[in-house]
């Protein structure tokens, strides 16, 4: 097994799972400990016994009053020079903050006032993440394909900052075809009079024109609704995606979201 390192909070506890099988008797133990406080049992210790599933986890918990880099090994029972170390990194309690995207899409999030504060990804937990700057000011960019909650760490020179992500499934999904040059239009339902309008956020390197068309309305009624329609032209050859979010503009966040592939071939 490949070394581990891993990010906990002080006073917080960390539960780390592994492969093993008690009834075999075949499981892991902890050979050093670094000084920090651990424990551990197999999964039927906690749950109602599943036939063919109990005893097939092991746990451990970690937790420490004081923050520092503790290195813990393990070693396996049946297998003695089967080792791997975690490397527990307990860092001070910091500020949460939470943010929400759509799977392939990206979310930007602003971090500081001060263009001056550096910051750096401590633990991505599988997200492709990235420290930019928005409107001059640090912001982290994250984008993620599989949908799931997703804890960000970060720090900078004073401080730790965990951003909590939640990545939903997109709403809309739609797949058209065209040729260079040539124009696709496509258009989804909306409603301007709610404040909520349509944005392209990735236009996915195409030429993408949209506006709001409302329908009809001889009786002047109010909260009649409309179309939002997206005009795209691919200039090359290729698969191209364009996604947009359905949204307030002085809102955070948005409450649909739009992916459209593109197959762009030649006559």
């Amino acid at each position: 097994m490949e070394n581990l390192r891993k990010f906990v909070a002080v006073h917080d506890q960390l539960i780390l799972e592994l492969q093993a099988d008690h009834a075999n008797g075949c499981g892991w133990e902890i050979e050093s400990n670094d000084g920090i406080e651990c424990y551990s049992w197999f999964d039927d210790e906690e749950q109602p016994r599943k036939p063919g599933s109990e005893g097939k986890i092991q746990k451990f918990a970690f937790a420490s009053d004081e923050t520092g880099t503790f290195r813990i090994l393990f070693k396996n029972k049946r297998d003695a020079s089967d080792t791997f170390e975690l490397e527990l990194v307990v860092h001070p309690e910091c500020e949460m903050d939470y943010a929400n995207t759509a799977e392939g899409f990206e979310e930007c999030f602003i971090l500081e006032d001060e263009s001056s504060q550096k910051w750096k990804v401590e633990d991505d937990d599988g997200v492709e993440c990235r420290i930019g700057t928005k409107d001059g000011r640090p912001a982290l960019f994250m984008a993620c394909d599989t949908q799931g909650e997703y804890r960000i760490l970060l720090s900078s020179k004073e401080k730790w900052r965990l951003i909590k992500l939640s990545v939903r499934p997109v709403n809309i999904r739609v797949r058209l075809e065209t040729a260079p040059g040539k124009k696709v239009i496509y258009d989804v339902k909306a409603n301007a009079t709610t404040g909520f309008m349509w944005k392209v956020v990735d236009d996915g390197g195409l030429r993408c024109n949209d506006r709001y068309k409302p329908d009809p309305n001889p009786g002047f009624m109010c909260g009649k609704g409309g179309r939002h329609i997206f005009e795209i032209i691919a200039d090359k050859p290729g698969t191209y995606i364009v996604r947009a979010t359905y949204s307030r503009p002085w809102e955070k966040g948005f409450i649909s979201s739009l992916e459209i592939t593109v197959d762009v071939k030649n006559p």
